[in-house]
């Protein structure tokens, strides 16, 4: 009511001041025309030195009265505009003091009242303000907490007053025609408890979340890039086809969510947990998940293109049909993982743990294999080639079908492989000083060749002038 009231003052006292500014207006013209009708007159009776002068008293007397009328009307409008500042800092004040009450409905009330002002103010720090203010009220609700046999806290929930604040940055932000890049101004909602909160659908740009809690939180479709949701709780959140590129979600905590057909371009998961997590389709190219916890996280038609997985738990992955083109996989757990028509050309897999694995019909071609654990993997139909095998471990692996073409298997352990043909070993090369270990019966191809680690590529060499014996079992039957 104070608030009807107030505005209705306010449009009140406008209205007086145009009308009082237009009463004005009117004196000066009518002074106006008088002093014409007067000079007229004595036009007839005075000389003409006389009528000069008495034009230029009457033309100066006429501006004055313009002049008049203009500063009225600049005070009216001066005043009127002090009257309307005075009365959004109020409303600010009201509405602040409201966000502490007790009862939801109220706190609902003030939302609503301080987002009309940040609509209302043509001002840029009043908007901020608001903002500031929206964002100190979140950070500061806490969940009630109720112990319960067997569990730490109650169900979660998202309180009605926390999610309005929430909805109004992140979907009606262009209301405020707010200035946010200009100013630089970043949404500060670190350490928030929103769980179960929804985003579904936002646009927010420049969100400090950092630690906040957000768990089983609905992101579907929300715009998030460059978000800081580095130690996030976010397990069980559900982030389909939102767009976080470039956000960092370094140490967060996304088990068991769903990020299908996410957008994570360039976004920071190093040391992330991402156990179970449903990853289907998501855009996770030049992203970087060193040392992240994927452990039977589903990633399959994944794009993973230049991402950087050193020393990651992909251990019962689903890769299948993913792209890792470029994917740097140094020193990776992808045992028992599933890799059926992955795309691993120009990968480094370099003593990347691939014993178990499912490979069949892979691209594995111009990949950086060396010293990796191959022993029982399934790589029937994989393409290998140009590949470097340089002290890989290949036991007992299947290899029925799998192309070695131009591949260097210097060092390569191929004992207990099963469907190995000579045809297929008669394609690959070595560098005449490691010789292969090869099934009985099977002999070194007569073709030569190196890894270059400049070019990241095998390269053709001349026959070595020395040839180690080839296979290594022959030599430890000679001298046994």
């Amino acid at each position: 009511m104070r608030e009807s009231h107030n505005a209705s003052e306010a449009s009140h006292n406008a209205t007086e001041a145009s009308r009082n500014a237009t009463e004005a207006s009117h004196n000066a013209t009518e002074a106006s025309r008088n002093a014409t009708e007067k000079l007229k007159v004595d036009m007839d009776i005075t000389t003409p030195n006389t009528q000069i002068s008495h034009n230029l008293g009457l033309t100066i007397a006429g501006f004055l009265g313009l002049c008049l009328a203009f500063w009225r009307m600049r005070r009216y409008s001066q005043e009127t505009k002090v009257k309307e500042e005075g009365h959004i800092t109020d409303r600010f004040i009201q509405a602040s003091k409201q966000l502490g009450s007790e009862h939801i409905t109220v706190r609902v009330a003030a939302i609503n009242s301080l987002w009309r002002i940040a609509v209302d103010s043509p001002k840029q720090d009043d908007k901020r303000a608001v903002l500031d203010v929206l964002c100190a009220f979140i950070r500061s609700y806490q969940p009630p907490v109720k112990s319960t046999p067997g569990k730490g806290k109650a169900p979660l929930y998202g309180p009605a007053d926390v999610q309005t604040a929430l909805t109004y940055m992140g979907t009606r932000l262009q209301e405020l025609q707010f200035r946010q890049d200009k100013c630089g101004y970043v949404f500060d909602l670190h350490g928030a408890q929103l769980a179960k909160s929804d985003w579904t659908g936002f646009k927010m740009s420049h969100v400090n979340l950092r630690g906040a809690d957000l768990r089983k939180a609905k992101f579907s479709g929300a715009a998030l890039r460059g978000a800081d949701l580095s130690s996030v709780d976010l397990s069980e959140a559900r982030l389909g086809e939102a767009n976080l590129s470039g956000a960092n979600l370094s140490s967060a905590d996304l088990s068991g969510a769903n990020l299908s057909e996410t957008v994570l371009n360039s976004a920071d998961l190093s040391s992330a947990d991402l156990s179970g997590a449903k990853l289907t389709r998501a855009d996770l190219s030049n992203a970087v998940l060193s040392s992240a916890d994927l452990k039977e996280a589903v990633l399959s038609g994944a794009n993973l293109s230049g991402a950087k997985l050193t020393r990651a738990d992909l251990r019962s992955a689903n890769l299948s049909a993913a792209k890792l083109t470029r994917a740097d996989l140094r020193g990776t757990d992808l045992s028992a993982a599933k890799l059926t028509r992955a795309v691993l050309s120009s990968a480094d897999l370099s003593s990347a743990d691939l014993s178990s694995a499912d490979l069949s019909s892979a691209d594995l071609s111009s990949a950086d294999l060396s010293s990796a654990d191959l022993s029982s993997a399934n790589l029937s139909g994989a393409v290998l080639n140009s590949a470097d095998l340089l002290m890989a471990d290949l036991s007992g692996a299947e290899l029925w079908l799998a192309t070695f073409i131009g591949t260097n298997i210097s060092g390569a352990d191929f004992t207990d492989a099963e469907n190995l043909g000579q045809d297929q070993l008669d394609l690959a090369c070595w560098d005449g000083v490691d010789p292969p270990t090869l099934p009985p019966g099977m002999r070194c191809p007569a073709n030569y060749c190196r890894w270059d680690p400049d070019t990241q590529q095998v390269v053709s060499i001349e026959t070595p002038a020395v040839i180690a014996p080839c296979p290594k079992e022959l030599e430890d039957e000679d001298s046994a």
